[in-house]
C-alpha cells in the first residue's frame, strides 16, 4: 500500500466522530479527526492491529470506495458505526 491509503472508516476515541484510518510510509495505522483535531497513531505493530481491529467499515465495502472524494465518504457521528 501507498503511504497514506485508505484503509477504512473507524469512530474518533474521543469525540466519536467518523474517521478514516490511513496507512503511513512505514506501513502503520493513524487517523486524524477533522472533528476534534486529535490524531492517533500507531508506533508498532501491536498498537497497528489494534488500531485496525477498530475497522467498522473496510474502504472495499464503503460507497464509493474506488474514489477518493470526501463527499461520498460516510458521514460523521452515525449510531451504527460505534464500536
Amino acid at each position: 500500500m501507498a503511504a497514506g491509503e485508505k484503509l477504512g472508516y473507524s469512530q474518533c476515541t474521543l469525540c466519536g466522530y467518523q474517521v478514516v484510518i490511513r496507512e503511513n510510509k512505514r506501513g502503520l495505522a493513524y487517523y486524524s479527526c477533522e472533528d476534534c483535531g486529535c490524531q492517533h497513531l500507531a508506533r508498532g505493530p501491536d498498537s497497528d492491529r489494534l488500531m485496525r481491529g477498530r475497522i467498522t467499515m473496510p474502504v472495499a465495502a464503503a460507497p464509493g470506495a474506488s474514489s477518493d472524494d470526501p463527499a461520498q465518504a460516510p458521514e460523521g457521528g452515525d449510531d451504527e458505526f460505534i464500536i
